[in-house]
């Protein structure tokens, strides 16, 4: 799903128009990348978002070096 096909699914969904859905998606956006580098979690009432880091590795004689990485492992939260 593209980023504006979200915004008209939601426009659709809530009846708010899709300038306001868009600039509230991008704000959303923004905010999880903050927690992800700040290594913190988002619980919402039906989803979890956990940071992980993955730490660098260094090069060995068969593997290349990986910078450190990381993401989001979003999980759905049963029975709430």
């Amino acid at each position: 799903m593209t980023f504006n096909e979200l915004v008209d699914r939601i426009s659709a969904q809530t009846k708010i128009g899709p300038g306001q859905v868009s600039k509230v998606l991008l704000a959303t956006s923004a905010n999880l990348e903050e927690l992800i580098n700040a290594q913190e979690d988002l619980t919402f009432p039906r989803l979890l978002v956990k940071s992980v880091v993955v730490p660098q590795q260094e090069a060995t004689y068969d593997r290349p070096f990986r910078p450190e990485a990381k993401f989001a492992r979003i999980t759905l939260r049963k029975g709430v």
